[in-house]
């Protein structure tokens, strides 16, 4: 499992309410490439929660739909929108413990990419599941519309020392 770079985090003004360090707000969300897969540990604070100990299911979309941003941007290399959305909550996610989110690339007609997600309390159980569907660009255009920086601008640089 590689870690991977937030590329956006230098830009002026970038404040990303899922994955900025500098937003004081934001979820602080941070991703791996492992295979086909991107996952992000996340853990939730009690400013999170719906109802009592339970994480709220605005904030479980938000970070869903994030995860699936990532899978765009790392899996096929560019970058665009969301333009559906269908979630399904099959259990309660508490907010006493770390959670798991997993995003892989389901389908791909022309610049429509669906991504499958999911969300998995600590035990493995599939708490929560979306499919998210991306209206995509070209590299060239998601430069120029959204300023994409480049798939590989995601990559860390890991240097290892013997």
């Amino acid at each position: 499992m590689k870690p991977l770079k937030n590329a956006y985090a230098d830009m002026p003004g970038f404040y990303c309410f899922a994955c900025s360090r500098e937003n004081p707000l934001s979820l602080k969300m941070e991703f791996y490439h492992d295979g086909d897969e991107i996952i992000a540990p996340w853990r939730p604070l009690k400013e999170h929660q719906g109802y009592l100990d339970v994480l709220h299911g605005g904030i479980q979309s938000t970070l869903m739909d994030e995860i699936a941003s990532w899978a765009i941007f790392v899996l096929k290399k560019t970058a665009g929108f969301t333009s559906r959305m269908t979630i399904r909550f099959k259990h309660p996610v508490s907010i006493h413990q770390e959670v798991t989110l997993r995003a892989k690339i389901q389908e791909t007609r022309r610049n429509l990419v669906t991504v499958k997600t999911t969300l998995e309390d600590e035990s493995g159980r599939i708490c929560t599941e979306a499919e998210v569907t991306y209206y995509t660009f070209s590299p060239e255009e998601a430069e120029k519309r959204m300023g994409f920086p480049g798939a590989e601008a995601f990559e860390m640089n890991i240097s290892r020392n013997p």
